[in-house]
């Protein structure tokens, strides 16, 4: 008899964790794409990535890139070294910067070029700049643009 009702103890609290976790998986797919739908149509977004040479930041960038074409987001991803960014902000006006997590130190640096615009800054996740998983870095990106607005 305890058996049994252990049993069907922990079938119930399966069931609602399984419940709470497609809840879960739906809320956040919720919340990607209405991210996706603010940002998408003719407004291009662009995300400047910034490291030490903008050599390993230029791989991360072209899987953005196709990450934001197959989700149909109009969006230009550039990466340049830290001195080319430096030049490239004084002329260019960009929706969100991502310093490479190698830079990190830089950070402090760019708040206060930064302090007088609208342009987000973070720096990108080193798990996820590891794995040069566009897609992460694109959503932290997309974020960051419509925390923004």
């Amino acid at each position: 008899m305890q058996l049994a009702f252990l049993f069907d103890f922990f079938h119930l609290q399966a069931e609602k964790i399984r419940n709470k976790s497609e809840t879960l998986s739906f809320y956040n797919e919720s919340v990607k794409k209405r991210q996706e739908e603010s940002i998408m149509g003719d407004e291009k977004i662009r995300i400047l990535l910034v490291c030490s040479a903008g050599m390993s930041t230029s791989l991360l960038m072209e899987k953005m890139q196709h990450s934001a074409q197959d989700r149909g987001i109009n969006a230009e991803v550039m990466a340049m070294s830290s001195t080319e960014a430096d030049k490239f902000l004084t002329k260019e006006h960009v929706d969100v910067l991502l310093l490479g997590p190698q830079v990190r130190y830089m950070k402090k640096k760019y708040e206060k070029a930064l302090a007088k615009t609208d342009i987000p800054l973070a720096v990108i996740d080193m798990k996820d700049y590891g794995k040069m998983n566009g897609e992460k870095v694109l959503d932290a990106a997309l974020q960051l643009v419509n925390a923004g607005k």
